[in-house]
């Protein structure tokens, strides 16, 4: 077939753009799009590309044909983008002689430029065999595509000579199936049990797969039971002309919202399933496994909704756990490091016995998961995974956590606030007797203090100023206390007018006597300025010094002190002086 006037066609525009449509195989739904040439001839009628593109291929006008489709597809866009209609990314394929033209990333960059269009909307089909040959030149070419924010999707493959190589080093965002290698084969069952595996592969490495070729109903039951999500071909739409292509968007904005994948500004797609949980707020997962491919799975499928940590160590994990015990929020550990007691012993590290601890194990070895279970782990997923299966299970997980998490603070709330003083807020006297009674347990070798407060003339407060001015009174009272000792200190009301303050780890009885001395001569010089009248207090004190003595004993021995101390006058304070049985006074 000869074409003698070729640039004269494309001035008469008979080169027209077609697209044919990828959908969602569970919503069927159109995703996006690939863009298609067809020739208008004057004479020989609508010709496909197998009729004209060998020739073009040949002569080296395959340059302006892909160049001209490359801007009439972004003129189509740019137009729908204009009207607010909904978009889709198209893809458009690039030839072999393309990646002899060194400006080829300038070219489609000053596309996008010109019509004001997002490198979302336009993708780059690269079929399998140009990978194959001058790949280095070829994987450079892309990478510089890639830079400029392009999607590189791999056409074709399984129609040539793919490689585990090819599939490892190649510069690609997306892979495109060719579902001609399931034609003409005798070994059918073989074929989908290498289709099934290509497809796992693909999600173990993280990359999309579009089916192409889809014509059967067949092949679509076969697609949807290895979990191949995207498809395209005549089974659903022949290519169309753009405007009807945008037709049927417009018909599909009007139904129900897509649920499965979806156009996204960082990735070309996101599987966004209705049962796939998220949790609101990323949640962090501490990771113990050996470096490798489950690893960098797993890096990958949270990398958007959690923060991991990794180790291949216990010893280190336990570090980090020590370190960040109120962040974690789920363990995921290879069933080899799991010891005897390693998982309850992390929990109380964790102070939690709430925290999910997931076991991962070997797929075709039960007795590991039953070892996990019983060791302690509430669950199990098996290598290698299944990325739906293991988002689905965590995301679950980490949600449980979460809730678990805010009642036990909710719980800790109640409890704190159970255990202050409602006008105060200082620790109340059933919480200072047992705080005292756990600090003297933990702590006896040390040198306590024990100070009991005594507001003087509190009910003449009251009775000629009322209870709102005793309430203020006892109010500023628990400030100046809270203010003259350390944060470590116990501080409580117990009583009406009654404070008592255990002082942790004081160096000397003269320390204590001097504190109170500079107390009261603080409180005489009316320091409470906000009050009508001054207020003074008595102090009894009691000093611990590694008797076996409760909370109890020293409270009768400070409460006898202070006794002493308004007997001589108030305002002052005593210090119980058990050696000699008698009271150190203020002078």
């Amino acid at each position: 077939m000869e074409f003698q006037s070729k640039k004269y066609s494309f001035q008469k525009e008979e080169f027209e753009v077609y697209i044919q449509p990828k959908y969602n195989l569970h919503t069927k739904k159109i995703i996006g799009g690939e863009a298609l040439v067809r020739w208008q001839h004057p004479k020989k009628g609508l010709l496909s590309p197998d009729d004209f593109i060998p020739m073009f291929e040949k002569n080296g006008d395959i340059l302006l044909l892909d160049a001209y489709v490359w801007e009439k597809t972004c003129q189509y866009i740019a137009e729908w983008k204009q009207k607010k209609y909904p978009l889709v990314p198209i893809s458009v394929n690039l030839s072999r002689s393309d990646f002899g033209n060194k400006n080829i990333g300038t070219c489609l960059e000053e596309l996008m430029k010109k019509y004001q269009l997002d490198h979302s909307v336009l993708e780059l089909e690269v079929t399998e065999s140009i990978y194959e040959k001058d790949s280095g030149f070829v994987y450079h070419e892309l990478e510089q595509l890639q830079d400029f924010g392009f999607r590189i999707l791999m056409d074709n493959l399984g129609s040539g000579h793919s490689s585990f190589h090819m599939l490892k080093e190649a510069p690609t965002d997306a892979l495109k199936l060719d579902l001609k290698f399931l034609r003409g084969s005798d070994q059918k069952h073989r074929a989908d049990k290498i289709l099934a595996a290509m497809m796992y592969m693909a999600r173990l490495i993280g990359m999309p797969v579009i089916a192409e070729g889809v014509e059967t109903k067949e092949q679509i039951e076969l697609l949807k039971e290895i979990r191949c999500d995207l498809a395209q071909g005549y089974y659903f739409s022949r290519p169309i002309p753009a405007e009807e292509f945008i037709k049927l968007l417009l018909l599909q904005e009007e139904g129900e919202d897509m649920i499965g994948w979806r156009c996204d500004e960082k990735q070309y797609c996101s599987y966004v399933r209705s049962k796939g949980r998220k949790p609101d707020q990323k949640g962090t997962i501490l990771l113990v496994d050996k470096a490798g491919i489950s690893r960098e799975l797993l890096h990958t499928l949270f990398k958007d909704t959690c923060t991991l940590v990794s180790t291949a160590d216990t010893e280190e994990a336990e570090a980090i756990i020590t370190e960040n015990d109120k962040t974690i929020d789920l363990i995921l550990i290879d069933v080899s490091f799991i010891k005897e007691n390693l998982i309850d012993r992390w929990r109380k590290k964790l102070g939690s016995a709430n925290i999910p601890v997931v076991a991962m194990t070997q797929s075709d070895d039960v007795s590991q998961a039953i070892f996990a279970l019983q060791s302690g782990a509430v669950d199990y997923i098996a290598k290698p995974f299944i990325p739906e299966i293991v988002t689905s299970r965590v995301h679950y997980l980490l949600e449980t956590s979460a809730k678990m998490k805010k009642i036990a603070r909710e719980r800790k709330n109640y409890r704190y606030r159970a255990s202050l003083d409602q006008m105060t807020q200082l620790y109340n006297k059933v919480t200072m007797e047992k705080l005292t009674n756990e600090l003297l347990r933990d702590c006896s070798s040390q040198k306590h203090a024990l100070l009991m407060f005594d507001v003087d003339n509190f009910k003449e407060i009251n009775d000629t100023g009322g209870h709102l001015v005793g309430d203020e009174t006892i109010r500023q009272v628990s400030t100046f206390l809270m203010t003259n000792f350390r944060h470590e200190d116990l501080i409580g009301r117990i009583g009406g007018d009654e404070f008592a303050v255990l002082m942790k780890g004081v160096q000397s009885r003269q320390q204590v006597c001097e504190k109170a001395e500079r107390m009261i001569q603080e409180m005489k010089n009316g320091i409470l300025g906000d009050l009508d009248r001054k207020v003074t207090l008595s102090i009894g004190i009691v000093l611990y010094e590694g008797e076996e003595n409760t909370y109890e004993d020293l409270m009768k021995k400070a409460d006898h002190a202070l006794y002493e101390a308004k007997l001589t006058g108030k305002s002052k304070w005593v210090c119980y002086n058990k050696e000699k049985e008698e009271h150190d006074y203020e002078n």
